[in-house]
């Protein structure tokens, strides 16, 4: 006898739960978005039709969570399988800890490729003094931006 999630009694307690009040909305969402992306891709609008079909994508995740409601598992609701408040205090540390150092670095990332400072190409007069100045201190000397080694590969 199966027992578990893939019983029939639990597909078809999904199978309902799919098409019950919350859980209809996200996949009406997800079928809208679903064929306005189609007909964006017909229109050659290619980057809002990425948008929505990340959008569709995301709908469907959501539509299934609803469906699944209130067990998460079967035989476990959500409130049974949350964390115990020390892990969840650590876990918002780390997270916190983690945006401190990651954040800074995004930052200071945007704004090197936002000023141009970044990538080669856009450095135009900046690569012409240190060629002359390579070219002074001789051939052993290599900028920063040769050719032969680039910033991305």
């Amino acid at each position: 006898m199966p027992t578990g999630a893939n019983t029939p009694a639990a597909s078809e307690r999904l199978r309902s739960g799919l098409f019950a009040w919350p859980a209809i909305l996200p996949f009406a969402a997800s079928a809208a978005a679903g064929l306005a992306t189609l007909e964006l891709v017909r229109r050659a609008h290619f980057e809002p039709a990425r948008y929505l079909a990340s959008a569709a994508v995301a709908a469907i995740v959501v539509g299934w969570a609803l469906a699944q409601r209130p067990e998460l598992l079967p035989g476990l609701t959500v409130e049974e399988g949350a964390a115990a408040r020390p892990t969840l205090v650590a876990t918002i540390v780390g997270v916190a800890v983690g945006a401190a150092l990651l954040v800074p670095s995004l930052i200071l990332l945007s704004g090197l490729v936002l000023r141009g400072r970044f990538d080669c190409e856009s450095a135009g007069t900046d690569i012409e003094r240190r060629a002359v100045s390579r070219r002074a201190a001789g051939p052993s000397a290599r900028s920063r931006c040769s050719p032969s080694r680039s910033v991305f590969p």
